[in-house]
C-alpha cells in the first residue's frame, strides 16, 4: 500500500500515446495480466496497478521501452518532487482552463470549468478536520454474518466489456493512474475469444473473486483518492475516486447480480427508469391539482447520509433484501478502506459507503429500505418515496404530525435527522409560492418563470464566455455540452407560459453561433435557423431549439413515467388526470419527438424529399459527474 501511495503522485500524461509507445504499453499490460492469471496474488495486482505510473516515469525520463520490458523485475524509482504530478492550475481563469482540458480531449471537464457548478474545495487544515469528521470510526468486522447465501451467477467476460464501454473516458483516475483511455489501449487487440488470457480475463477474474469474496488485494483495489466539492450551503461533499480496475470489476458484479425487486418501487435512483422524473411528476400532481388527499409535503434530510450509515445495518439489509450481493459487499466494506488526500494525508473509510463507489447508491438504498417501510407503517395514509438520500413524505391529515415521526424513526435506525434542513410545506401555500425540487421547479406560472429566468441568465453568461475561446473550441463546447445545460428542464418543467423564455434561450444560442461563424468582430445574421436543428450527418449542427420541442418533450417524459408516478401516489398503477389540456400520446417518446423535430426542419428547407428521415437518438449531455471532477 505504501508503494501505491508513493507512486500515486507521478504525472500521467493525457495526450495520445505514439503508436510505438502504445504498443509497448499494451504488451506490458498483457504480460502483467497473464502473470496475475497464472498466479493470483496481491503483488501481481500491485504490479498491474502501478503500470500507468511506470509509463509516466518512462515518458518523463526517457528509455520507455526498456523500463517497460524490465518491469516489474526492476521498479524505477519515482522522480523527484519537481517532476511529479502537476497540481490543479488555480491561476488559470475558466476560459484558459477550458481550452487546456478540451485540447486534452476532456469535453465534459472543459464545460465544467465554464459552468463551475461544484468547485473543488481548497485543501486546508480546516478542510482536513471536516473530512475526518465526515468519516467516523465504524464497527469491527460489520459483515461477519454466519449466513452465506448463494452468490448469484458467475461474472461473464461480456459484463466486463459492457462495464468498460459504459464508463466515461473522462473519469478521473484513482491512485494507480489507470484511465479509460489507457485501458482501451491495453485491451485493443483482445478479441471476443479472449476469455482466458489478457487484461479482460484478469479483470473478469477479479470481479469473480469479488462476487465470491475471495479476490486478492482488497486493500489495494478499494483505496481511493479523496477530494471535497464545495456545496451551495457552504458545506462540503467528500468524493472518493476509486481505482478504475476496481470500478470496472464492481460495475460488472452489480450489473450481473442486481435485481429491481431488491428495492421498493418508490425507491428511485438505482437503475430506476426516468431518474428523478417520477418524483417530480408525483409532487407536481399533488401540488398543482385540487386534490385534498394530502395537505403537506415534507423533505427529510439525513446528516452526512452516505458516510454515517452503520455498516452492520448495511450488512443486515443486504442479507435480507439482496443476499446474492452479500459476499461482494463484505469484500468491499468489511475492512476500512484507505482514502488519500492530494498532500498524501490518509484517512480511513470505516463507516457508511464511499460516495463515488459503484456500490454506494445501491447499498445506501438497501439500508434505507427498512426506514421507509417503518415510516409507511407509522403513516399509513401518507405516501413516502425517495430519490437516493432525498426523502419525501406526502402527509395526510389522518396521520400524526410528520416531523416527530421522522425524528422518532430515524433515531430507531441510528440515523441523524438534520432538523435544520428538514422542511415541511403546506400544499395550499406551495400552489402559490412553488417548490424547487431535484433540480427542477413546481409551481404557478409566475414562480416557474422566475426559476427559468435565472437558469437562462446563467446559460447566457456561459454563452458569452464562449466568445473568449478560439472558435473551434467554442463550437465543440456548444455542440457537445453547453447546448444541453437546460435539456433536463425540457422534460421536467411544466412548459405552459414559458414559450417566450425558451425562445430567448434559442435566440442566445443563435447569437452565439453568429459570433462563432463570423470572421469579423460583428456577428453574422443566421437566417436559416432550421440548419441549427438538423443532425450533423444531414448537413446541420444538431443543436436543440428549446421552444420547438419543450411541450412535446415534457408530455413524453410525463407519460413515460406514469406507472412509477402512480405507485408513488397510490401504491398501485391507475390512470390519472393529465395536467396539460391536450390529450396524451402514450406512444410518443423523447426519441420520436426529436425525430419529428428534425423532419420538420428538413421540410422547411425542402430537403425531406431528397434525404431519408433521420432516426436520431437523444444526445447525451457531457457534463461530468461529481466523481469525474477530481483530476
Amino acid at each position: 500500500m505504501q508503494t501505491l501511495v508513493r507512486y500515486s503522485t507521478i504525472y500521467i500524461p493525457t495526450k495520445k500515446l505514439h503508436p510505438r509507445q502504445a504498443t509497448a504499453f499494451k504488451e506490458t499490460a498483457k504480460r502483467l495480466a497473464n502473470a496475475y492469471l497464472n498466479k493470483p496474488s496481491e503483488q501481481a495486482i500491485l504490479d498491474f496497478l502501478l503500470l500507468p505510473r511506470i509509463l509516466g516515469i518512462g515518458l518523463q525520463q526517457g528509455n520507455l521501452n526498456q523500463k517497460l520490458r524490465n518491469y516489474p523485475h526492476i521498479l524505477p524509482a519515482p522522480p523527484e518532487q519537481a517532476n511529479q504530478a502537476r497540481p490543479e492550475p488555480k491561476e488559470l481563469n475558466s476560459s484558459l482552463r477550458a481550452i487546456e482540458l478540451l485540447e486534452q480531449g476532456f469535453l465534459g471537464r472543459a464545460s465544467q470549468a465554464l459552468v463551475d457548478q461544484a468547485p473543488l474545495a481548497e485543501l486546508t487544515p480546516e478542510l482536513k478536520a471536516q473530512l475526518c469528521q465526515k468519516h467516523p470510526i465504524g464497527p469491527k468486522d460489520p459483515f461477519q454474518i454466519r449466513a452465506r447465501p448463494h452468490a448469484g451467477q458467475p461474472i461473464k467476460i461480456d459484463a466486463i466489456r459492457t462495464a468498460i464501454r459504459t464508463t466515461s473516458k473522462e473519469k478521473a483516475p484513482g491512485l494507480s493512474g489507470w484511465t479509460r483511455s489507457l485501458l482501451d489501449i491495453a485491451i485493443a487487440d483482445e478479441t471476443d475469444g479472449s476469455t482466458r488470457t489478457g487484461v479482460l480475463a484478469m479483470i473478469r477474474h477479479i470481479a469473480e473473486g469479488i462476487r465470491l469474496a475471495t479476490a486478492k488485494g482488497s486493500h489495494l483495489l478499494t483505496a481511493s483518492r479523496l477530494i471535497a466539492l464545495e456545496k451551495d450551503d457552504g458545506g462540503i461533499r467528500p468524493i472518493a475516486i476509486g481505482d478504475m480496475i476496481y470500478r470496472i470489476a464492481m460495475k460488472a458484479v452489480i450489473a450481473t447480480l442486481f435485481r429491481p425487486e431488491m428495492l421498493l418501487p418508490n425507491q428511485l435512483g438505482v437503475s430506476s427508469p426516468g431518474g428523478v422524473e417520477p418524483a417530480i411528476f408525483a409532487l407536481q400532481s399533488v401540488i398543482m391539482s385540487d386534490s385534498t388527499e394530502f395537505d403537506t409535503i415534507t423533505s427529510a434530510d439525513e446528516s452526512n447520509a452516505f458516510n454515517n450509515r452503520d455498516r452492520t445495518t448495511i450488512a443486515t439489509a443486504v442479507l435480507n433484501h439482496a443476499p446474492t450481493l452479500l459476499q461482494a459487499s463484505a469484500w468491499a466494506l468489511n475492512h476500512p478502506a484507505l482514502l488519500v488526500l492530494s498532500d498524501g494525508t490518509a484517512l480511513a473509510s470505516a463507516q457508511g459507503v464511499r460516495q463515488g463507489d459503484p456500490l454506494a447508491s445501491l447499498l445506501y438504498s438497501l439500508s434505507q429500505r427498512p426506514t421507509i417501510e417503518a415510516l409507511q407503517r407509522k403513516l399509513p395514509n401518507s405516501r413516502i418515496f425517495a430519490y437516493l438520500d432525498d426523502l419525501y413524505v406526502l402527509g395526510s391529515r389522518k396521520d400524526p404530525e410528520i416531523k416527530p415521526v421522522l425524528l422518532e424513526t430515524f433515531t430507531e435506525y441510528n440515523l441523524e435527522l438534520n432538523i435544520r434542513k428538514t422542511k415541511e410545506h403546506r400544499i395550499e401555500d406551495l400552489r402559490t409560492t412553488g417548490l424547487p425540487v431535484l433540480g427542477s421547479f413546481i409551481g404557478p406560472r409566475a414562480a416557474r418563470k422566475t426559476f427559468l429566468e435565472k437558469k437562462i441568465d446563467k446559460y447566457n453568461s456561459i454563452l458569452l464566455t464562449l466568445r473568449t475561446l478560439p472558435k473551434q473550441h467554442a463550437l465543440l463546447l456548444l455542440k457537445g455540452s453547453i447546448n444541453h445545460l437546460l435539456r433536463h428542464l425540457l422534460r421536467q418543467l411544466d412548459p405552459r407560459g414559458l414559450t417566450e423564455l425558451w425562445q430567448q434561450a434559442d435566440a442566445a444560442t443563435i447569437a452565439a453561433l453568429g459570433h462563432i461563424a463570423s470572421r469579423r468582430l460583428q456577428p453574422i445574421n443566421i437566417e436559416h435557423t432550421a440548419l441549427i436543428g438538423i443532425p450533423a450527418r444531414q448537413g446541420g449542427l444538431g443543436l436543440i431549439l428549446h421552444a420547438k420541442v419543450a411541450k412535446q418533450l415534457y408530455t413524453a417524459a410525463r407519460d413515460a413515467n406514469t406507472t412509477t408516478t402512480q405507485f408513488i401516489l397510490r401504491g398501485k398503477t391507475t390512470p390519472t388526470t393529465l395536467l396539460l389540456d391536450e390529450p396524451a400520446h402514450p406512444a410518443e417518446t423523447a426519441q420520436s419527438v426529436l425525430k419529428s423535430f428534425y423532419i420538420e426542419q428538413l421540410k422547411s428547407l425542402d430537403l425531406i424529399s431528397e434525404l431519408e428521415p433521420p432516426t436520431p437518438c437523444s444526445p447525451t449531455p457531457r457534463l461530468p459527474r461529481d466523481s469525474e471532477t477530481g483530476s
